[in-house]
């Protein structure tokens, strides 16, 4: 996380007099379950400013267009036996950019499975891997 931190300091620019930031996606880690599913919860964690992302699944949408607000938003999702890629597209950045979010993932029994938050471009996605046992 902090190598993806400096290569975004470091590739931030200002341009017309606007801020760009650039399109890096984020790795949020790996993690194992026996889970059928997990909820996640997010939010914006700074200023509620419209930002929007699309959550995929192996690079399938399963659910569209969340804006993200000042309180957590729960979403189950359900996860097959093998290899689930948890992604978080960021659709746009808001009124002052970049997307950023505060996100929990749960287990199905309740139990917390990563925790961690994301400054995201527009196109940009934070993903991490669930790895589901038989």
């Amino acid at each position: 996380a902090k190598l993806n931190e400096e290569r975004f300091l470091k590739a931030f620019k200002k341009i017309n007099g606007q801020y760009i930031y650039p399109k890096i996606d984020q790795d949020l880690g790996s993690f194992r379950t026996n889970s059928k599913s997990v909820n996640i919860i997010c939010r914006d964690f700074q200023y509620p400013d419209g930002d929007r992302v699309t959550i995929l699944i192996n690079d399938i949408p399963v659910i569209q267009n969340i804006v993200l607000q000042q309180n957590y938003q729960k979403f189950n999702i359900p996860i097959d036996i093998g290899i689930n890629r948890i992604a978080f597209k960021a659709l746009n950045q808001g009124s002052s950019g970049p997307n950023t979010a505060a996100f929990k993932v749960y287990n199905d029994a309740g139990m917390l499975i990563s925790s961690n938050e994301w400054n995201l471009a527009t196109g940009a996605k934070a993903t991490l891997v669930i790895a589901k046992d038989k």
